[in-house]
């Protein structure tokens, strides 16, 4: 009996493809823990919210540059956290105003869901933010 070479490939093709269809499928929901404007740019940036990202950068009184060096969002830098959630947006404009030490290189953000089960069509993730 010969050995079917295409049959791995094809399972690992399908497993691939599994994964990629269940995470388009997710839709992420950030809940503040706090009023407190870092954890509300927190979200903002999360839901890719850029008009809303500048409002809460004004308010601030350092500035962006201090705001992506400083601000953590559930352990995290802000610029990774809304990249992390695929807030290109405003990944990109907190990336672009960042100091060299704190840029992140965008096209190479993955997620990886540990916990991962076959998702339903749009399921929804509830997501708690603090800032730090």
């Amino acid at each position: 009996m010969k050995f079917n070479y295409l049959m791995p490939l094809t399972l690992l093709v399908t497993a691939t493809s599994w994964q990629t269809m269940a995470d388009q499928n997710i839709k992420y929901v950030f809940k503040a823990t706090d009023n407190s404007n870092a954890t509300q740019l927190c979200v903002a940036s999360a839901n890719n919210d850029l008009v809303k990202v500048k409002k809460l950068v004004i308010r601030d009184k350092f500035g962006v540059r201090d705001i992506t060096r400083n601000l953590t969002c559930n352990g995290e830098n802000v610029t990774g956290f809304s990249a992390k959630y695929n807030a290109q947006v405003t990944a990109e404009y907190l990336n672009r105003h960042a100091p060299k030490q704190y840029k992140m290189d965008l096209d190479n953000v993955t997620i990886t869901d540990l916990a991962y089960t076959p998702a339903l069509p749009q399921t929804v993730k509830v997501i708690y933010v603090s800032s730090k």
